[in-house]
């Protein structure tokens, strides 16, 4: 088996990373002597361009199918080691392998920091897009009851079946487990129980949605099938669009990172992961695809 690798300095690098499997979620996380770097990855962007303010990530970086991330990860304190990006799932030591959870090869790929080389003077700006807007609770609109969609599966042709549901306010008769009912409890303790109204486009009872109109959807996912998205232009939150000015997303000139401006990445590319398989964390045989880089990635038969 091979993997990729990717000589760098010991400096920030900015990532473009884009999840392009077809249905495998992934929870990275890098490794500096087989324990997590705290807070290696900041994110700065997502889909629709620059966020507010750096996030820092605890924990791994949860990418579905589809889903893109720009971060910010320092080397600056490992100079002349060598650092792993892994897959990982919940209930696995990170940078382990599990049979169990169809987990066979986590590795990713690897960085190896120059041990020379100048840090720069370069921090992560306190405002990444001063036009991005974060919706909150109170911008949404609350004149209807939200829709419930729920996945589930396989089902009777061994695919996940999405369940279009309505909410149930009275259970009296009501035998639990019952058939096409879930029940959901969020986070403050509130129980809310669902009846499916429909599972295919013909079933009469289908969500249709009023053009110009703008709703809440709630989607429940209970299969290890690709996350929920929407393909036509348009339904998302008023304040989205804007966020598509990427401002300061210049690359700097060679040399020149002044505090405060992004770095260009340069040498370091766009990374990506990709897939070739179905399962989540395993291709074909339940390998996980090597991830590529744009541009100094090297390859090297792992020992």
């Amino acid at each position: 088996m091979i993997w990729p690798y990717l000589e760098v300095e010991p400096r920030w690098y900015r990532f473009r990373i884009a999840n392009t499997a077809n249905s495998r979620i992934y929870r990275l996380m890098l490794l500096a002597d087989g324990e997590p770097v705290p807070g290696a990855f900041q994110v700065i962007g997502t889909d629709q361009g620059l966020i507010d303010t750096p996030l820092p990530v605890e924990g791994a970086l949860n990418l579905s199918s589809g889903e893109r991330v720009d971060v910010l990860v320092d080397f600056s304190a490992y100079r002349g080691r060598s650092l792993k990006l892994v897959n990982t799932m919940e209930g696995v030591p990170p940078g382990s392998s599990s049979t169990r959870h169809d987990l066979l090869e986590p590795d990713v790929m690897q960085f190896r920091v120059a041990a020379r080389g100048s840090a720069g003077r370069f921090t992560p700006p306190a405002v990444l897009s001063p036009t991005f807007e974060r919706p909150s609770h109170h911008d949404l609109p609350h004149d209807g009851a939200p829709r419930w969609v729920v996945i589930v599966g396989p089902g009777t042709e061994n695919v996940p079946e999405l369940w279009e549901m309505e909410e149930v306010t009275d259970t009296a008769g009501i035998t639990f487990p019952a058939a096409g009912i879930v029940q959901v409890r969020d986070a403050e303790g509130t129980l809310t129980t669902l009846r499916r109204t429909a599972l295919h486009y013909d079933d009469g009872r289908a969500f249709t949605v009023a053009h110009g109109s703008t709703e809440i959807w709630k989607y429940l996912n209970l299969a290890a099938s690709p996350p929920p998205h929407a393909h036509p232009p348009g339904p998302f939150p008023r304040a989205l669009p804007r966020a598509l000015r990427r401002d300061r997303l210049r690359p700097d000139r060679p040399g020149h990172r002044p505090a405060g401006r992004l770095p260009a990445g340069r040498g370091a590319g766009a990374a990506r992961t990709r897939s070739q398989g179905h399962r989540p964390g395993g291709g074909p045989r339940g390998r996980s695809a090597p991830a590529r880089t744009a541009r100094r990635a090297n390859w090297s038969p792992s020992p």
